[in-house]
Parts: structure tokens; sequence; C-alpha cells
């Protein structure tokens, strides 16, 4: 049996400029991947704890991006 994917939040529905893909997390938010300004590096940012590690390789970032998103507990934040 799987668990329900949460809907998104508004937020988490429009996507900024720059993001080339996103992962969910438990409540609701995104982990947004882009690349960064060092050529060849991509950087991760969850939108709802705003954690950032330093840029690092397209599979160094999408593998923390998806272990992130699979924990974080943070909810997004309101829109109003």
């Amino acid at each position: 049996m799987t668990s329900p994917t949460p809907a998104l939040s508004a937020d988490a529905a429009a996507w900024p400029e720059g993001v080339l893909y996103r992962f969910p997390t438990l409540f609701g938010s995104t982990v947004d991947v882009s690349e960064a300004r060092v050529p060849g590096m991509y950087e991760a940012t969850c939108r709802a704890c705003d954690a950032a590690p330093l840029p690092h390789t397209r599979n160094q970032t999408n593998e923390w991006a998806q272990e992130h998103s699979g924990k974080c507990r943070a909810l997004p934040r309101p829109t109003a």
C-alpha cells in the first residue's frame, strides 16, 4: 500500500524561473533543482525549510534533493 501524495501548496504549483525539476516534500512543498552559477554545477533549495547545500554535480544534487524531500516535515509557508 502506498501513502497518498500531498497536494502541492499554491506556491509550489508555480515554478520559479530557472528551476529544472522538483521533488515534492512530505507536506506539499518542493525541493527545487536548478543550474548553479558555476558551470556544470547544480543547486537544490527546499522551499519549506530553506535547506540548501553548496552546489554539486547533477547526480550529487539529485541525490540530496530526493533524500531531503522524502524526510522534510516543514510545512509550506502560507501564501497570505
